[in-house]
């Protein structure tokens, strides 16, 4: 009977939410393309196109998912240079003058200069998406352990009500069964007599022997009242015979 598991699922939700990896490339390949516009309508390559990359790319570490986190970051620099290069490359061929058709050696060092010269923005750049992404995972390992150990205690207290209730219900399926069936101790108690019911016995015992003797008094007083009788006829036949005897 755990209750932890339909917890898990919506806080590794909330621990894995943010954009999607599609969603975070998306979002840079849409600010380079639009400082790539702005510089070719200015013609050059400024601040515009690195104010637009380093917000985006700040942006994406800050609210991607953490599962794309890695794939996010180590695509800004790859992403940052094809753009330069392909802008610096339309403004190269924008600004040919009229006739020539191919660039030169020079239009090659137009298209390069821009990527040395913007180097230290994009390594800043880089080391501030890098910075953000081991924060962030260090702030989801913490989260991730409070959430396990929460999980644990809950376990441990649905273990301890479920161990709570076994006991609870064998105790309670224990109590009849001692109150049907008798305790040694209650068997000697019904087997000897208390203190009372012992001085009962003897008293009823007494009184048997009472009426015992009664009942024998009685019949000696009958035997001698019938001897008594017995010896008071034969006197009157004696009697008699001596007055039939001397009278005559």
């Amino acid at each position: 009977m755990s209750h932890a598991s339909p917890r898990s699922a919506p806080a590794q939700d909330t621990t894995l939410s943010g954009f999607s990896l599609g969603s975070g490339l998306g979002i840079l390949i849409a600010a380079l393309v639009t400082g790539g516009l702005i510089s070719l309508y200015t013609e050059f390559i400024g601040w515009p196109f690195l104010a637009i990359f380093a917000l985006a790319s700040v942006v994406v570490a800050t609210f991607v998912n953490p599962r794309g986190l890695f794939i996010t970051v180590v695509s800004i620099p790859v992403l940052f240079t094809f753009f330069l290069l392909f802008t610096g490359t339309l403004n190269a061929y924008f600004s040919l003058p009229e006739g020539q058709t191919s660039l030169g050696r020079t239009s090659v060092l137009v298209i390069l200069y821009p990527l040395v010269q913007f180097f230290p923005v994009l390594a800043m750049v880089t080391l501030g998406a890098l910075l953000i992404a081991f924060v962030r995972y260090q702030l989801l390992k913490r989260l991730n352990d409070d959430i396990r150990r929460h999980e644990l205690r809950q376990r441990r207290r649905t273990n301890e009500a479920n161990r709570r209730s076994v006991r609870e219900a064998s105790r309670s399926r224990q109590l009849p069964e001692r109150t049907t069936t008798p305790t040694p101790r209650q068997r000697l108690a019904e087997k000897t007599p208390a203190p009372t019911t012992r001085r009962r016995a003897r008293n009823r015992s007494r009184n048997n022997d009472n009426r015992v003797t009664v009942d024998e008094l009685l019949a000696r007083r009958e035997r001698d009242a019938s001897k008594s009788s017995s010896t008071s006829a034969a006197n009157k036949v004696r009697r008699r015979l001596s007055d039939d005897l001397y009278g005559d």
